[in-house]
């Protein structure tokens, strides 16, 4: 009786051990027989794979699609392996050749407004006129001279700063430093004392060098195409008329001559009778 009482309670002991051992070893054995799968043709694959990502014969179908589409068995799927491996990398394109022509990517419609955007707001930091514009909105009761043109462009020759100092009265619109009233400022004034070295902005021809009313003693350069420069209220001129000169030769000396409240050098940049804004270009 008590043997049969003994093997009851092993037969009941045994079992749940049994029945938790027997998952483990069948897991091991189908385990190994994946993993030999796996030995078998991965490396194939896998060193495929890696020619693929550094761009070596990018011509051949993608390995990555095979890879995808490919398992070594249910319980060992490389496609989850590879994706989840290459989260992050883009796969390399060959490069077309000399007679072949990129497609056109096209872009969704919020891509497209927002590239539309992002240009327009470009344009706008690279066009000076547009802050010229808003600077000169204060005096909007005051209308912009017809002898003015307020557009940018650009200058057709090579040109330099006249002179090396900081700018004290802009173009446009100001209040007058001797009459106390609005009135349009035809060019830009320097932060010069007097002796100070002035510089053609271009190269071109001297066509004044003189004294003009307001203006002091002054040099008007021609650099062709229409497009004259006028340097003011100098101390000493150091070309005449008739002179060739260059880009950045020294040509006159900054002073206060003409209606002036202190040392400056007033400068102007025209095209055909039409007055400029230096700071374009300056």
């Amino acid at each position: 009786m008590k043997k049969v009482i003994l093997l009851i309670v092993a037969t009941l002991l045994v079992i749940p051990v049994f029945s938790f051992l027997a998952p483990q070893i069948m897991l091991s054995l189908r385990e190994s027989e994946v993993s030999e799968k796996y030995r078998g043709d991965s490396r194939e694959t896998l060193s495929t794979l890696g020619r693929g990502l550094t761009g070596e014969k990018a011509d051949e179908p993608s390995p990555i699609a095979y890879c995808l589409s490919t398992s070594v068995s249910d319980d060992f799927p490389r496609r989850k392996l590879v994706a989840l491996s290459l989260v992050g990398f883009k796969f390399p394109v060959a490069r077309p050749a000399a007679d072949e022509t990129l497609e056109e990517t096209s872009l969704s419609p919020e891509a497209l407004e927002t590239a539309e955007v992002a240009a327009l707001e470009a344009s706008e930091r690279t066009d000076p006129s547009t802050e010229f514009l808003a600077r000169q909105a204060v005096f909007a009761d005051h209308s912009i001279p017809q002898s003015v043109d307020c557009a940018y462009e650009d200058l057709p020759f090579d040109h330099v700063m006249p002179v090396s100092a900081e700018i004290t009265s802009v173009f446009g619109y100001r209040v007058h430093p001797v009459y106390g009233d609005v009135r349009f400022h035809y060019g830009t004034d320097f932060d010069v004392v007097d002796g100070d070295d002035i510089y053609s902005f271009a190269s071109g021809t001297v066509t004044t060098a003189g004294t003009i009313s307001g203006y002091g003693l002054t040099l008007i350069i021609d650099h062709g195409g229409g497009y004259t420069t006028l340097y003011g209220h100098c101390s000493e001129l150091l070309v005449s008329a008739g002179d060739t000169v260059e880009a950045g030769q020294l040509v006159a000396h900054s002073g206060h001559s003409g209606l002036v409240t202190g040392p400056h050098m007033h400068f102007e940049l025209r095209h055909n009778d039409k007055y400029l804004n230096p700071e374009y270009y300056i």
